[in-house]
């Protein structure tokens, strides 16, 4: 929030790309006492989400957030408006959705922060940016990237590996147990926590007991 702040006293037009459940509602939460720079809230799915939110969620419910909701019919408004401000907007790896939009209008833009707030994956747009690529491709058409580009990890919905095996350390596991792994890069990060895990059991320092296997395109996994 510091870092806003300070952006934002520049004058500055903040884009924060973020996936639309649960992330772009957390964001709203923690930009609720931001005065004085309107905060633009462009996602069709996370406006449908966010009363949910409100209706189920304590936290939420008292709350007051402070957004104006955006879809393609009053974008303009936010095309309009020169002055400091705030956008958050799917999706949050920037492969698709309105995001696209604001890095066409933003991305040459010098007066213009784009703030990436967890995990992207190496090959989208997103991740590019996170690693510092200085020219991305939007539609074929080549665009070099003038805007301050601001990397956070503390949003990021993965867990590490000391998270996961504390999760499933708290199953009920035995010697038929499956454990699949899936969602992850399979010659790194995946590989590397199964190996763990299977360590771990030979060495008897876990309770986790079981199989463990890795979910592959076209491998079928009998279950």
């Amino acid at each position: 929030k510091e870092d806003v702040g300070l952006e934002l006293h520049k004058g500055k037009t903040i884009i924060i790309p973020s996936f639309a459940m649960d992330r772009s509602q957390e964001l709203l939460y923690h930009l609720r006492d931001i005065t004085g720079s309107k905060i633009y809230y462009d996602t069709k799915s996370g406006n449908l989400i966010l009363p949910i939110y409100q209706h189920s969620n304590k936290l939420y419910k008292e709350a007051k957030l402070n957004f104006i909701p955006i879809n393609c019919e009053n974008r303009d408004e936010v095309y309009g408006n020169s002055s400091a401000k705030i956008i958050v907007t799917s999706s949050g790896m920037c492969n698709g959705g309105p995001i696209n939009e604001y890095l066409n209008l933003f991305l040459e833009d010098e007066e213009a922060v784009f703030m990436l707030t967890g995990y992207m994956s190496p090959n989208t747009i997103g991740g590019k940016l996170y690693h510092g690529s200085k020219k991305i491709y939007l539609k074929g058409k080549p665009k070099d990237v003038k805007a301050k580009i601001m990397t956070y990890d503390f949003f990021s919905a993965h867990a590490d590996e000391r998270s996961l095996l504390r999760w499933i350390s708290g199953w009920k596991t035995n010697d038929k147990t499956q454990i699949v792994l899936n969602h992850g890069e399979i010659e790194g990060s995946t590989m590397a926590f199964k190996h763990t895990i299977e360590r771990k059991q030979r060495k008897d320092e876990t309770t986790i007991e079981g199989k463990v296997s890795i979910a592959m395109l076209n491998r079928s996994i009998k279950i």
